[in-house]
């Protein structure tokens, strides 16, 4: 089973990572700082609207607000072999408490688990109530400005940022503040996803440019250079090609042994693009391989295995978790080039629907156990909930 945002599919780099993480005892030392991390202070972060983890436990924030990808050190590094599910009910309220203030204004950003310490990372604002949007966007709400850290024990802590070690990449030809998508700021699109794969920082989302829809490929360590492809995709529900719109939630994977970008978009279509046609400076059409219906955010996007059996699990604001089976894709799906013929309708690649509802977020918590951050549909609240992976 992978890690959520070191999501490669069967690439090897970092089920490695994950398994030298896990490898210690439970009170094993904690790793050296990342020699990668050249300036240390308290780093100029605006918002932590997403959040993966690099190689040597360090934190990968995606700052829409400033334009920036940040790596810092969370001093977080001590390897923990625990298999244990975790659960925190009333998550929400726990939270406000902590910020001081109500559970109807706290709004969850994104979540990472450290694949070292199984510590729950939580990014998140006060702005729940700002945003009468039929569909509220997070980071157009509010930007993320507070970063949380849940241990073992369900005990939530701000994790401060203000003597670390620290690294920036600065994201080119980012939406300016006045830009408009939909009824969102554009700026809030500058970065929607982001991961860690095979020694780059890899970054959906959006930019200034006529196709604004882009993806941007980061050297690792940071080299200055952040590398830009524009995107185009056939959206099946609007029945039309698309260069606006920007991947929601993404997966790096091979199929048929080539290293592809499976992205998740608004709407929903699921695409795929070949790693090796995303260069610099290219305007690339993906494949749409499906469309699982209108009027519907994917939150997330995670690889799973049960057993050697491999799974693609999607996380959306309107629908249940779907799981995906990665056979599909690698029979060479027919292409979708034609509209849906009705309202809210399916095609291409099929998708389980399974019965997790109000799942925000999903990321690996350990060998034996998917961590959900979701809205319970019983009582309303927030709260985290451990999937065992037997039952996916």
């Amino acid at each position: 089973m992978e890690n959520k945002r070191s999501k490669l599919g069967v690439c090897a780099t970092w089920v490695l990572l994950a398994a030298a993480g896990n490898a210690g005892a439970e009170e094993a030392p904690s790793l050296a700082a990342s020699p990668a991390l050249s300036q240390r202070g308290a780093p100029a972060i605006r918002s932590f609207g997403r959040l993966a983890f690099g190689p040597d436990g360090v934190l990968l924030i995606g700052d829409s607000a400033t334009g920036a990808v940040w790596a810092v050190d969370p001093g977080d590094r001590a390897a923990s072999t625990s298999q244990e599910p975790l659960r925190v009910e009333g998550l929400d309220r726990k939270v406000a408490a902590l910020l001081g203030t109500t559970p109807d204004e706290v709004l969850f950003h994104d979540m990472a688990v450290s694949p070292l310490s199984q510590q729950v990372y939580l990014a998140v604002s006060r702005g729940l109530q700002q945003t009468d949007a039929r569909f509220p966007v997070p980071n157009a709400a509010a930007d993320a400005s507070i970063l949380l850290r849940v241990n073992a024990k369900g005990e939530i802590a701000e994790v401060p940022l203000k003597d670390v070690a620290y690294a920036q990449a600065a994201i080119p030809n980012a939406p300016t503040p006045d830009q408009t998508l939909w009824e969102f700021k554009r700026r809030s699109f500058t970065i929607t996803d982001l991961d860690y794969a095979e020694g780059r920082v890899l970054v959906a989302g959006l930019s200034n440019e006529e196709f604004s829809s882009a993806f941007r490929s980061i050297a690792w360590p940071f080299d200055g250079k952040a590398l830009s492809t524009s995107l185009e995709i056939y959206h099946a529900a609007h029945g039309k090609w698309e260069t606006e719109a920007p991947i929601e939630s993404f997966l790096p994977y091979r199929i048929g042994g080539k290293a592809h970008l499976l992205a998740a978009y608004t709407c929903t279509p699921l695409a795929v693009f070949p790693m090796d046609a995303l260069k610099p400076g290219a305007h690339v059409k993906g494949t749409t391989v499906a469309e699982f219906g209108a009027g519907n955010f994917p939150s997330d996007m995670l690889l799973v295995r049960r057993g050697d059996k491999p799974f693609i699990l999607l996380a959306n604001t309107q629908r249940p978790v779907m799981r995906i089976d990665p056979a599909d894709l690698e029979k060479n799906p027919q292409p979708l080039t034609t509209p849906v013929e009705e309202n809210w309708g399916t095609a291409g690649v099929p998708a389980v629907n399974l019965p997790f509802m109000g799942v925000q977020q999903m990321d690996r918590l350990n060998d034996k156990h998917v961590l959900l951050l979701m809205r319970s549909t019983r009582d309303g609240q927030m709260r985290l909930a451990s999937l065992p992976v037997e039952r996916i």
